[in-house]
């Protein structure tokens, strides 16, 4: 799931207008220096369960921290990547997407520590029910 959710963001074009193939799951690599980008969070992965055991359905939650050099950038890639994935459903390599919603967002502080500069960000939560394609 982990790719193929961020093959479907890379693929968003407004997503990718602004933040190119800088989308990644942890913290955005060291020598990376371009901005935006989108750094993905898991904070949930839930198993689904019946009386018959795992039912194969995952039901997690995503955080998505979105920075950029610019309070306006910021915004520009929070309200692309909304409009993107909110009631998004398909399969998309070995994942089939259920649904996609919006839970929440918010703003980041992206003040840096000593010389480095002052970085914009905000922060949207996905819930992301899925299961693999069959």
């Amino acid at each position: 799931m982990k790719a193929d959710l961020i093959a479907l963001i890379r693929g968003l074009p407004q997503v990718a207008a602004l933040a190119g193939d800088r989308v990644h799951w942890g913290s955005q690599p060291v020598d990376a220096t371009k901005m935006p980008h989108v750094a993905l969070t898991m904070v949930s992965a839930p198993h689904g369960y019946s009386l018959d055991g795992d039912t194969g359905l995952h039901d997690d939650i995503v955080q998505a921290d979105l920075w950029a050099e610019t309070a306006a950038e910021a915004e520009a890639l929070r309200v692309a990547l909304v409009a993107g994935l909110s009631g998004w459903s398909g399969t998309l390599g070995g994942t089939h997407f259920r649904s996609l919603r919006i839970l929440g967002g918010r703003s980041l502080d992206g003040r840096g520590s000593g010389t480095q500069k002052i970085i914009h960000g905000n922060s949207v939560d996905l819930r992301v029910r899925w299961r693999a394609a069959p």
